[in-house]
């Protein structure tokens, strides 16, 4: 239930911990870790205080809006982060019960948490928003896992895509508001051979403009280069924004003087991925790297429901072993999956055991 309208409502103590903190913002004073440690605990008292999560009730009556109260943040404060917000706090009540093996708990505190991050990252935290399957799974509903993560990729899908087309019609508002018919794209260290082609360049919307070229019609019409890509473009009003070519050729370094020069050469150069040599190299090995970690994680959420749900059973045979064989079974499932894994003597054993009993392990 909430009932925080007044978020004011603190103790002594923490009035006096958040003077202390905003007096050392102020003064440009790094916040020792104690202080930091103190301000956390005090952050997970007032939600605690404030959002009940001793029952599915109390969860589900938490409302799902926008401007719901967070835990107050110091004056001059920096630390106006993810933690404070209610959602966080729901997201880690979710662990601690999954941790406690209160299931039904934990999947109402994550829904709850899910429902909060689209208010307040609608394009983001979708791997967070996967915990509400890993729990389902690990709690053995099956096709409640399997639908919702069905309703998650579809969300996430759309709602990315439609980011980097909003994003880019926003700029293209904001420059017709300025009176300018350019929008220059960004550039990226990092950028894959298809992106560098089109970044750091200023385009024409129009398509009219003799000085620079014209928004390709593939971006105007997604939003992006391709799917996922990270690029954004900005009001660009000629002579007048602040446009450094020493960042850009950083990022994008180029042989070719005369594209060096400034940015209408290097907007008017062919499109083609132009870094030099030793750029696309290190690129290409930082790419390679994310592109595993990228496979591993894919790999991962894509059989996110197989991987929790053998959990779940695990857990469940775990549990028939030592009420069956309490002197053989494993004190935890941490080590019968060692002992499955190495296939040892005792689980060869257990194994024996279990099939005389008619379980398969």
């Amino acid at each position: 239930m909430e009932k925080c309208n007044n978020i004011d409502n603190l103790t002594y103590a923490e009035r006096i911990l958040l003077s202390r903190i905003s007096a050392l913002n102020a003064s440009g004073s790094d916040i020792p870790p104690e202080l930091y440690r103190q301000f956390r605990n005090f952050e997970i008292a007032w939600l605690s205080r404030n959002y009940s999560t001793d029952t599915i009730e109390q969860i589900n009556s938490i409302p799902v809006r926008a401007d719901l109260p967070r835990a107050p943040v110091p004056a001059n404060s920096i630390m106006s982060g993810p933690t404070g917000e209610v959602y966080y706090y729901l997201h880690s009540k979710a662990q601690q019960y999954a941790s406690e093996q209160k299931y039904d708990l934990a999947i109402a505190c994550q829904q709850k948490s899910n429902d909060l991050m689209r208010l307040k990252y609608p394009t983001h935290r979708r791997t967070e928003a996967y915990y509400l399957v890993r729990l389902l799974a690990r709690s053995g509903r099956l096709e409640d896992a399997k639908n919702t993560k069905k309703e998650i990729d579809a969300y996430y899908g759309k709602a990315e895509c439609d980011e980097s087309i909003n994003a880019l019609h926003k700029e293209i508002r904001n420059a017709h508001t300025l009176g300018t018919d350019y929008l220059i794209m960004t550039t990226e260290e990092f950028a894959c051979s298809e992106c560098a082609k089109y970044q750091g360049r200023v385009y024409s919307i129009s398509g009219k403009s003799k000085k620079y070229p014209p928004l390709p019609y593939e971006i105007s019409k997604y939003g992006c280069v391709h799917p996922g890509c990270t690029h954004r473009f900005f009001a660009y009003i000629d002579n007048m924004s602040s446009n450094s070519m020493k960042i850009t050729l950083a990022h994008h370094p180029i042989k070719n003087i005369f594209y060096k020069r400034n940015i209408v050469s290097f907007s008017n150069r062919p499109f083609a991925d132009d870094r030099t040599k030793d750029c696309k190299k290190a690129v290409e090995e930082v790419r390679q790297r994310e592109a595993k970690r990228k496979e591993q994680q894919q790999h991962y959420e894509d059989h996110i429901i197989e991987i929790e749900y053998q959990k779940h059973l695990d857990d469940h045979t775990l549990i028939w072993l030592q009420n069956n064989f309490p002197a053989k079974a494993p004190k935890n499932i941490t080590s019968f999956r060692r002992m499955r894994t190495q296939n040892t003597k005792n689980y060869q054993t257990l194994k024996l055991l279990a099939a005389e009993k008619g379980k398969e392990i």
